[in-house]
């Protein structure tokens, strides 16, 4: 069984590359036998990478949000 921690850490450069399928199919794959398996320092290690986590996706979904008010804005600059 993969450590829990590099599975959160190879979930931080799915959200880098965008790579949204590879990071759910990586987040489904956690099971109850990985969270059972964690000491309290890997514990708090796994929520502080799961924070940065939450933090990269909220950029990244703010990014994609302005990107499509650009277009809308973009595509009625020429179609008046």
């Amino acid at each position: 069984m993969e450590d829990l921690k590099q599975i959160l850490l190879q979930c931080e450069v799915y959200v880098q590359e965008e790579n949204w399928d590879r990071l759910m199919q990586a987040l489904q794959g956690i099971s109850e036998e990985h969270l059972m398996s964690l000491g309290l320092e890997n514990a708090k290690d796994c929520l502080s990478i799961l924070n940065h986590l939450i933090s990269l996706a909220e950029t990244k979904r703010l990014n994609i949000a302005e990107n499509l008010v650009n277009l809308k804005k973009f595509r009625e600059g020429y179609n008046p």
